[in-house]
């Protein structure tokens, strides 16, 4: 399930790597505001000879659907900094319990991927750094994930991974049944945080990526990029979940960004987001024209 699939990449993906390392198709689900989006999703998850079932929704102002509590898995590259929207659909069976921020809908949607999981299901989502630090009323959601033990590992990456943002991003990996041996402790990882801005996934990440998955699984903390974290220490840390906090030789740096940034993040989300609606539009209107051809 991806709550915010766009033009479906990540679950035609998913089906690649799903029959490649299981032998399997796996039944995908996807929402999305835009109706363009959600088009393309069909036809790149039907190529992928999925099984896609791809649906125009809001995920934060449509009612809650009605598979919420059904899937294994969710993943999903969430909107950077989006406005919390004016019409929250707040009737919502509890999806938003820790905490409804009124600003930035970052946490709102990581509660509502939280929400769609089964009882053992996990979800990994891409967020930006901010949500994991910022006071206020995103703290008391951080808090209420951090006591519900929802958190199992805050994966820090380099710049430049993705086009659309220039800002670090994180991965946080979420589990509603944790295994026994990581009940009350989250895995903090960290990779290329001294290396320049990146423009492309050059093969030292990719081989960086690829060790911090074996961490992630084994909770491996001998190499430094790597450690477990206790809720004690979260609780410390004032429920700060900032890769950056964690590790000593990071200390000096600059948690948020400043005004100058921020403007250019938006203006960057802006233009990726027309230049994705042009991309969209013009792969529609080949493929509606090949179609009567």
């Amino acid at each position: 399930m991806d709550p915010w699939c766009g033009t479906g990449l990540l679950l035609a993906d998913a089906v690649e790597r799903v029959r490649r390392d299981a032998g399997d198709v796996p039944r995908l689900h996807g929402t999305h505001p835009s109706l363009e989006a959600v088009s393309m999703a069909r036809v790149l998850t039907f190529l992928a000879d999925g099984e896609p079932d791809v649906r125009v929704a809001h995920a934060l102002t449509a009612p809650v659907p009605d598979h919420a509590g059904a899937f294994d898995t969710v993943i999903s590259v969430l909107p950077f900094n989006m406005r919390t929207p004016d019409h929250l659909h707040l009737a919502s069976g509890g999806r938003f319990r820790f905490g409804a921020p009124s600003r930035t809908a970052d946490l709102l949607l990581v509660q509502h991927a939280i929400s769609l999981l089964d009882a053992n299901g996990r979800a990994a989502l891409v967020v930006p750094r901010g949500p994991l630090f910022r006071s206020g009323a995103e703290a008391e959601v951080r808090r209420g994930l951090i006591e519900a033990d929802l958190i199992d590992a805050v994966i820090a990456l380099p710049p430049g991974l993705l086009s659309s943002t220039s800002l670090p991003i994180v991965v946080l990996v979420l589990g509603r049944d944790r295994p026994a041996a990581r009940k009350g402790r989250t895995l903090f990882v960290r990779v290329g945080a001294a290396r320049e801005r990146l423009k492309d996934l050059s093969q030292p990440v990719v081989d960086s990526v690829l060790r911090l998955v074996r961490e992630y699984r084994d909770h491996d903390t001998e190499d430094c990029r790597a450690r477990v974290v206790s809720a004690s220490e979260l609780r410390a840390a004032e429920y700060s979940l900032d890769p950056n906090r964690f590790f000593e030789d990071e200390a000096s740096e600059t948690l948020a960004p400043d005004a100058a940034d921020l403007a250019r993040e938006v203006a960057e989300l802006r233009a990726a987001e027309e230049s994705a609606r042009a991309r969209t539009a013009g792969a529609l209107a080949n493929l509606v024209a090949a179609g009567r051809g």
